[in-house]
């Protein structure tokens, strides 16, 4: 594949990461960023890397709307 097609791969593939509970899968995209050539992308996973455990738990827990969204008990004062 081409540079800017590998470019955009990849950038479709995070974004999926994005989309639901997925942090387990951010270490083999990561994986396959450091066998391209593709600097900006390198850069990018070397500031994922600074912080991966909070990175994985962003892609992994959920999120504060989907909490919000479980039945609240109400009290009777």
């Amino acid at each position: 594949m081409s540079c800017p097609t590998v470019l955009a791969e990849r950038v479709k593939q995070f974004a999926d990461l994005l989309t639901g509970p997925r942090g387990e899968d951010l270490d083999t995209w990561m994986s396959l960023v450091d066998a391209d050539d593709l600097p900006a992308l390198h850069s990018f996973v070397y500031g994922l890397r600074k912080d991966l455990p909070a990175v994985v738990a962003g892609l992994t827990l959920p999120t504060a709307t989907e909490r919000s969204k479980a039945p609240t008990p109400r009290s009777n004062f």
